[in-house]
């Protein structure tokens, strides 16, 4: 049976493509190539409002809204369902579109009109005046979405270094660990109607993160390496599966468009747009690292070291020599001064959404007791992010189990749920009904950092129940009975959780 799957444009277009929805079925829709780095997670919904960056702009057709960068003094990149999946190049004809860019700059806007666009889909550019869109948003799939949706502008005139100057595109993969930052004039509600806010907003996150940030008016915008770097992808739609209710967002891939890019900016008489000089790549407390010649920090001229809690791990992290206190550094996760050999002090990275609560790979979230020494630094426990030992938190003991009648008494509950991470404020425990059984009884355990303690138990008639835990940050278990008036089943295997609403 196919999936059913809900794709929604992130962008509020009254002259091009009307609010809405289109629907398509597809067996096993995934993230486009180069775009695996993104995922599930937190979002530019909750962004923050920003007037950084002064070339990423809005653009503005009718009544819809896009958003939209300078990549050269009189050209500017975006989406290409923002154009109507188009290629405009005779500049009366789109002029007629009505399509402009506001460039906000200190307490004022400067506005330039739109004369040609070149769109590029799967094939490459998008012949003139031709729309290989037929029958409603999509074709055939993903297609128009996802990495192929990416188009240029041509403004008017040059856009005057004072009021913007222009970022160049990044001409490489993401690596491991490198921050990013989605930009982009969305609304901050998917129940607004469409409409954008009209301020600007970024998120900051990085690679192996989330994203399920897009939202209307977003449609276009940067995806740049880090906050201060080039474009390397841009804003293009999130996806619902209708089925499982998840979501996820969808971007243009720039760089598969970079020969046609530069050879529209050349037909135009204007220069081709020069990759930026990478900056001496840049890293933190928690960046995974292979020595310390790689942990070079942002902060002065540190170096750190690569570190790990014990050889048989598969992930190693920079660090920081500290006694009581840590720094941190906006835009990545804060960090806390622990001892990894009882002597000394160490910087680790804390669970935050930064690091998708220690779900980076390799990594796991662990209770640690902040290392004092002689600092006055104040006593605390917090959770932080070390790389995974088979041995790092104790397995639950097994609970003793009767040896009930088989043919009168009900078997053991079978698949508990969940067995990972958990981030909503409450917890729903399943597990497969059991036939026989008239009621259930469930043990629930949390650890405190020595042991497993009983947090609570219940006696409950349906195969499942929900719970909102008072310990946010723990690790739980719970194991199940069934039980009639024979007797009750043995425990069920446990199933362990950590809890980070």
């Amino acid at each position: 049976m196919s999936s059913r799957i809900l794709l929604l444009i992130s962008l509020f277009a009254l002259a091009f493509v009307g609010c809405g929805e289109g629907e398509f079925e597809q067996k096993n829709p995934t993230q486009p190539e180069g775009d695996d780095f993104l995922g599930d997670g937190q979002a530019l919904l909750r962004g923050v409002e920003t007037s950084e960056r002064s070339e990423i702009g809005k653009l503005l057709f009718g009544g819809g809204l896009c958003t939209a960068t300078l990549i050269s003094p009189r050209v500017a990149i975006t989406a290409r369902h923002c154009v109507d999946w188009r290629t405009e190049l005779q500049e009366e004809r789109a002029k007629g579109f009505d399509a402009r860019v506001v460039f906000e700059h200190g307490q004022s806007s400067t506005t330039f009109p739109v004369v040609a666009f070149e769109s590029y889909g799967k094939g490459g550019a998008v012949p003139d005046t031709v729309s290989d869109r037929t029958g409603g948003y999509l074709k055939t799939g993903a297609d128009y979405f996802t990495s192929y949706d990416v188009a240029v502008l041509l403004l008017d005139r040059d856009v005057p270094s004072e009021i913007a100057k222009p970022t160049p595109l990044v001409d490489r993969d993401i690596r491991a660990g490198e921050s990013l930052t989605i930009w982009g004039y969305g609304c901050t509600a998917r129940n607004s109607n469409g409409f954008g806010s009209g301020e600007k907003r970024r998120y900051d996150f990085i690679q192996g993160n989330a994203s399920r940030n897009l939202c209307p008016g977003d449609s276009g915008g940067p995806v740049t390496l880090g906050r201060e770097g080039g474009v390397r992808y841009v804003n293009s739609a999130f996806i619902t599966y209708e089925d499982s209710g998840e979501t996820k967002d969808v971007f243009g891939d720039v760089l598969h468009f970079e020969k046609e890019i530069n050879a529209r900016l050349e037909a135009w008489g204007l220069e081709a747009v020069e990759p930026k000089e990478e900056p001496k790549a840049q890293t933190w407390v928690g960046t995974s690292c292979n020595d310390s010649s790689e942990c070079n920090f942002a902060s002065g001229n540190e170096i750190g070291e690569c570190l790990t809690t014990h050889q048989e791990a598969k992930a190693a992290f920079c660090s920081l020599g500290c006694d009581g206190y840590c720094p941190d550094l906006t835009g990545n996760a804060p960090t806390f001064c622990v001892s990894l050999d009882g002597q000394s002090g160490s910087c680790v990275s804390q669970a935050h959404q930064l690091n998708d609560f220690c779900r980076t790979e390799g990594f796991e979230p662990r209770q640690m007791e902040r290392f004092v020494r002689a600092s006055g630094a104040p006593a605390a426990t917090r959770t932080v992010c070390l790389p995974k030992h088979p041995e790092a938190q104790p397995q639950p003991e097994p609970q003793p189990e009767p040896q009930p009648d088989p043919s009168v008494i009900p078997g053991v509950p079978q698949n508990l749920s969940p067995d990972n991470f958990v981030t909503t404020q409450h917890v729903d425990m399943t597990w497969d009904a059991v036939s026989g059984a008239d009621v259930y009884r469930v043990d629930f355990y949390y650890y405190d950092g020595n042991g497993w303690q009983l947090y609570a138990n219940w006696e409950i008639d349906g195969p499942g129940l929900r719970t909102w835990p008072a310990l946010p940050e723990h690790s739980y278990y719970f194991s199940v009975r069934a039980c009639n008036d024979a007797g009750c089943s043995g425990y069920s295997a446990p199933a362990s959780f950590y809890y980070a609403p």
